[in-house]
């Protein structure tokens, strides 16, 4: 059951990102984008907090939401920047990275542990970023590039940087999903971190004062700008990932999860490469 779960989780997180790797939404600054997704979903998980009710609560939810959200934030803020400044088929391979990351941060957060078989397969994911990160061999001189051309790859590109960033912030944030939700519901929980990072994105618009470029002030006319139903349903598609996501760690572990919702990758980057 719970693999069936996870593997729309990871159809949701894809459907998510290609949605806001589009041409017609490069009016927004990742800013805005990660602005979008937290607000404009917030109507689909209301229905959802509606439909399950309010549950129980324990005072230490408001510590962990609370921490999440912010952290949450800079990871949001992270990832829409990579998929804005390069190619998506580039930058997504790396948050195949956040298993790796929750080798470390899983044991100290929550009960769950990594098995044997688990870090074989943490193993194998490492070599798969690695190889999607290493230039092969130089068309020029026909030479293989060396061990560390991937690390100096990733350290020259911004958007793989900001990609490998959420990814770090990422592994701990989703094993405090797990606190969040135990303390409280998953739609409760969604909606109130959801409603937080809204709150500290919009002061950082605010101040910043260009994180929505309007046409002849922002950016060119010609620049398209997204309407209110486009990013209403970016944020809905985003909104059923959420939901999705918080329903599998009923049912398995957090690295578990992530492991498979990280197949999201595979469709990002296929999309990215052919379309």
């Amino acid at each position: 059951m719970w693999l069936a779960i996870a593997c729309a989780v990871a159809l949701g997180a894809a459907a998510a990102d290609i949605f806001f790797s589009q041409q017609r939404l490069a009016a927004l600054t990742p800013i805005a984008k990660a602005l979008v997704v937290r607000v404009a979903s917030l109507p689909v998980i209301a229905c959802a907090l509606a439909v399950a009710g309010l549950p129980q609560i324990t005072p230490n939810f408001w510590l962990y939401v609370t921490v999440n959200a912010v952290m949450d934030t800079v990871a949001s803020f992270f990832l829409m920047r990579a998929l804005t400044v390069s190619p998506v088929s580039q930058t997504q391979p790396l948050l195949a990275a956040t298993p790796v990351f929750m080798i470390a941060t899983t044991p100290l957060l929550t009960s769950d542990a990594v098995t044997a078989v688990g870090l074989v397969g943490v193993g194998a994911v490492s070599l798969g970023v690695y190889a999607t990160q290493h230039p092969g061999r130089d068309s020029a001189t026909g030479k293989l590039a060396g061990f560390w051309s991937p690390f100096a790859a990733v350290a020259r590109d911004q958007g793989a940087r900001s990609m490998l960033a959420a990814a770090a912030i990422f592994a701990v944030t989703r094993n405090v999903d797990r606190l969040c939700i135990a303390a409280s519901s998953g739609p409760f929980y969604l909606f109130v971190e959801h409603s937080m990072i809204g709150a500290i994105l919009g002061v950082a618009m605010i101040i910043q004062n260009k994180a929505i470029p309007m046409p002849g002030r922002f950016g060119p006319p010609s620049v398209p700008q997204p309407t209110p139903a486009i990013l209403l349903l970016g944020g809905s598609i985003c909104a059923v990932g959420f939901l999705l996501h918080v329903w599998a760690l009923e049912w398995t572990s957090v690295p578990y999860l992530i492991a498979v919702k990280r197949l999201s990758i595979i469709a990002t980057s296929l999309w990215g490469y052919f379309v």
